[in-house]
């Protein structure tokens, strides 16, 4: 049996410095976390959900992004497990399980009993980096998009969100949540589009920094 100093519970504010150590570790796999801690503080309200954290002689070993999105972080597949049968004890809310293929197909195979079948699986989707200066000129034509643009971006916004999870983003009622977050993009000025006529021909948000 795991003691409390050495199993898992949830991170609060006063665990943020070392969740962003860990997170550090590699920050180009857990750039999402590492946004959602610091934008939340850890805050569960802010969350929207709950950073689980795996210790280990009192230290920090893994954590888990518990939201609409499960996301482990620096987890191997034995905290993907533990955290598979955490979750296992309470409601769920997760739609999508994200992260480096092990620890989500050891979560995966913890859970996947209980919760039935995927709406979809991609175990080969790649997680890209660029490390040099682009090979290609910028399109002078793309912009930062203004609160002006919203009629005509919030349609484009959700075509390309149901295309890529397989769901709209207006299901269950959440279609006045999901305008509110593209016009937080917008006025954060994480949204680019590049608009021709009218019509948007290219768009591109950035979801976490």
């Amino acid at each position: 049996m795991l003691t409390a100093r050495q199993g898992v519970r949830v991170l609060g504010a006063p665990d943020l410095g070392s969740f962003q150590d860990l997170a550090a570790e590699d920050p180009v796999i857990n750039v999402f976390a590492s946004h959602r801690a610091r934008v939340t503080n850890l805050e569960p309200r802010w969350l929207g959900g709950e950073m689980w954290g795996r210790f280990d002689d009192g230290q920090l070993r893994a954590a888990c992004h518990v939201g609409a999105n499960l996301v482990p972080v620096q987890a191997t597949e034995d905290d993907a497990r533990v955290f598979g049968e955490r979750a296992l004890t309470r409601a769920r809310s997760i739609s999508t399980i994200v992260g480096p293929h092990a620890p989500v197909r050891a979560f995966w195979e913890t859970v996947s009993e209980a919760w039935g079948t995927p709406r979809e699986q991609r175990w080969e989707q790649p997680h890209l980096e660029i490390g040099t200066d682009p090979q290609v000129r910028p399109d002078r034509g793309v912009r930062r998009t203004t609160a002006t643009d919203i009629d005509l971006l919030y349609p484009a916004c959700v075509a390309m969100y149901t295309e890529e999870v397989g769901v709209s983003p207006e299901l269950f009622g959440g279609a006045d949540f999901y305008r509110t977050r593209v016009r937080n993009l917008i006025g954060r000025g994480w949204s680019f589009a590049r608009i021709d006529d009218g019509e948007i021909v290219f768009k591109a948000e950035v979801a976490c920094l």
